[in-house]
């Protein structure tokens, strides 16, 4: 995927996730450490250093909870989030 996008001039936009991180902080900035502590978020660290270390220009985005709800997490979805604020807003 780099070769082409890199090849083709192709922006990539990542969509990441906290779980990058261990959560035993909370708040986390872009700068802080990350540290997962399963599968899902050491595979998505690992395509983030990818996309950072290619010449392709890319964005990631680490989303909090993509969709569903978390008994034990007080915020909601990204997508729920969103559509709060555009009906306040």
């Amino acid at each position: 995927m780099t070769e082409i996008s890199e090849q083709l001039n192709i922006h990539v936009i990542h969509i990441s996730t906290d779980f990058i991180f261990d959560g035993k902080k909370g708040n986390y900035k872009e700068t802080d450490i990350p540290n997962p502590v399963n599968y899902y978020g050491a595979s998505k660290l690992n395509f983030e250093a990818i996309l950072t270390a290619s010449a392709i220009q890319n964005t990631i985005l680490r989303t909090t909870l993509v969709y569903g709800k978390v008994p034990q997490v007080t915020n909601s979805n990204i997508v729920l989030w969103v559509k709060k604020m555009l009906e306040e807003k």
